[in-house]
């Protein structure tokens, strides 16, 4: 977040980021999301210039599909507002059947 104007800069768009520490005007990403494991990534500390260093797990996940997800909300206990999500099978194509690997 840019102080002076309040302009956000979101570099990261999808999973959850774990920790960020700062040193040297850098910040240390721990990211990850339901598509990959977690890796550390580089960044400015204005969120640019935001790259991968660490590629744990690279070469199992080279041959693996995974599927799509969607964020939903829903209404729980007390009208409380809840978080949810679908996750969509490997190369799903909407209207198209499923078959169950089981």
């Amino acid at each position: 977040m840019d102080i002076a104007s309040g302009k956000v800069r979101e570099p990261v768009s999808d999973g959850k980021v774990a920790g960020f520490p700062a040193v040297d005007n850098k910040l240390l990403v721990v990211h990850q999301s339901f598509k990959h494991p977690t890796d550390l990534y580089l960044a400015d500390a204005n969120g640019a210039d935001y790259r991968q260093v660490t590629h744990f797990n690279a070469k199992q996940l080279e041959h693996i599909a995974f599927g799509d997800y969607q964020w939903f909300t829903f209404k729980g206990w007390n009208g409380d507002s809840v978080q949810g999500y679908v996750m969509k099978p490997a190369n799903y194509t909407p209207g198209k059947n499923i078959r169950s690997p089981f």
